[in-house]
Order: C-alpha cells, then sequence, then structure tokens
C-alpha cells in the first residue's frame, strides 16, 4: 500500500514541509543546508502522492530527526488530513537506517508506532505564546520589563555575535555555532534582531510563527525588556525549549503555555 523512498527535490519538499500542520523551518532542506552537513530525506508514497516523509542528519552516531544543534524538533511531516495515520510513522521508521532518534514537534503527539519497535520515549518541552500580552506575564517579569530605561534598537548580526561569544564566555561554555554558521543563517532567514546596551534576542519566522532561537547578555542585568520587545507583535511564538530548570523559570515568566513534545531513539 506504502511504498518509502528518498527524496531528492527539496524544494518540493519544503513546500510539502509548509503545507503539513507539522512542519517548521526545522524540516525544511533550506535549514539542514546550514549546516553543511549530510542530510536526507525519506518520503512515505501512496501511488505518486506523498502522504508523509522525515528529514535528518546522518551522522556517527546514527539517524538524527530533530535535537541536532540549534534544532529543536524535525521528526515526523504528515499530509493535512492525516494527523491520525500512525501507518505512515511505521512504513518511515523501518525505512531509517539502523540507529536513530526521531523527535518530533508538539503537533505530532503519537509516538506509538516507535513504542511499538521498543524504542525509548523522548519528552521535552517548551513555551507557546499566542498573542503576547503585558497584562499575562509574571509580575517579576513585568516588573523587570516595566522598570528597566534600556533603549531597545534594532541590530546587526556582528554586533549581537560579540555580545553572544561574550555570553558563553562568561558561562565558561563553548558558543554552540560558529560565525560562519551564523552569517549563512542570517543570509538565508533575515531573521530579527534586537539589542540593548547589555541584552540582545533574535527571532526567526516561518509561515506557522516565530522562534525566539538566541538570546545573548553579558549578565549584568535582567534581558526581559529586549525580549518582550522582540516578540510583543508576533502572533504565535515558540520559545524554543524550557528542559532546564533556570531556563524554564526564566521563560515561563513571558505568560506561555508549556507545550510538550515528544520523541524516541532505538540507540
Amino acid at each position: 500500500m506504502y511504498e518509502v523512498r528518498e527524496i531528492y527535490d527539496y524544494p518540493a519538499w519544503d513546500k510539502f514541509v509548509e503545507a503539513s500542520p507539522q512542519g517548521t523551518l526545522f524540516s525544511c532542506a533550506k535549514w539542514c543546508y546550514l549546516f553543511m552537513d549530510k542530510f536526507t530525506v525519506y518520503g512515505c508514497y501512496k501511488g505518486a502522492e506523498l502522504q508523509g516523509g522525515i528529514i535528518g542528519f546522518i551522522t556517527p552516531d546514527g539517524f538524527i530527526s530533530g535535537g541536532y544543534p540549534c534544532t529543536q524538533f524535525q521528526g515526523i511531516i504528515l499530509k493535512p488530513g492525516l494527523e491520525n495515520k500512525y501507518s505512515i510513522t511505521e512504513e518511515l521508521i523501518k525505512a531509517l537506517p539502523g540507529k536513530a532518534t526521531v523527535i518530533n514537534s508538539y503537533y505530532s503527539p503519537d509516538i506509538r508506532p516507535m513504542l511499538w519497535e521498543s524504542w525509548k520515549p523522548i519528552v521535552r518541552y517548551t513555551y507557546l505564546i499566542r498573542y503576547p500580552d503585558l497584562s499575562r506575564l509574571e509580575k517579576d517579569t513585568r516588573y523587570d520589563i516595566l522598570h528597566n530605561s534600556d533603549e531597545v534598537k534594532e541590530a546587526d548580526l556582528f554586533s549581537f555575535w560579540k555580545l553572544y561569544e561574550v555570553t558563553f564566555k562568561r558561562k565558561g561554555l563553548p558558543v554552540p555555532v560558529s560565525f560562519e554558521w551564523m552569517t549563512r543563517f542570517y543570509t538565508a532567514y533575515e531573521p530579527t534582531i534586537k539589542m540593548t546596551e547589555h541584552n540582545g534576542a533574535l527571532i526567526v519566522k516561518d509561515s506557522k510563527r516565530a522562534y525566539y532561537l538566541f538570546g545573548c547578555s553579558d549578565g549584568s542585568r535582567s534581558s526581559a525588556k529586549v525580549v518582550w520587545e522582540t516578540i510583543k507583535d508576533c502572533a504565535e511564538i515558540d520559545t524554543v525549549g524550557a528542559n532546564s530548570k533556570e531556563i524554564a523559570l526564566y521563560k515561563r515568566g513571558f505568560g506561555g503555555q508549556l507545550t510538550p513534545y515528544l520523541g524516541a531513539t532505538n540507540v
């Protein structure tokens, strides 16, 4: 009934992702090209019609679809109206090359086909904010915004990058991406960057929502104001991860809905 085969027409795949309820910029070939690493797309077909698919990176640890650097999730992408067709997921995971980790978006919660094959479940969280409203923010976050006199301005990538490097150096952590990667990303997606003298926030948008993908700070004061000024006009924004306690407590302050997204691994 179904046939799984590799997809090489990446523009057509990206259009499929855009039309799918589960599709985000992270599942587009355009996104994967940023890393200059090998990736593969598998499509599940019924006759000549694409029913669903999955994109992921080929790594020494196996096939990774979601959880790659800066890549919150990817996972199973389905044609609109086929959200309950777990048989498509069954066919796709059978075709994956050996070891695999698959992390779905919050609009693809059914990981049962992977669990039925004895994969180990993965549970992660983010906060989704719909129509940001200052009155819905937690008291401390709202206070930090209203009592911060720093001027928020549009900023360029180089200014953001300099403070981004400072952020990780003061924490004793490696910078997650290179300036070369950030430049490719900036050129491909033209994200919105806003900064004060002490903090910065970067969001990127696809056709469904915005994503608060990067933040930076010298640590001298709260970054709540610059984040708020960057996200406040978005109809929906994914704060991109709320898994560690420190990050979760900070992002919770902006009044979003705690939202799980699920995956599984056979590694």
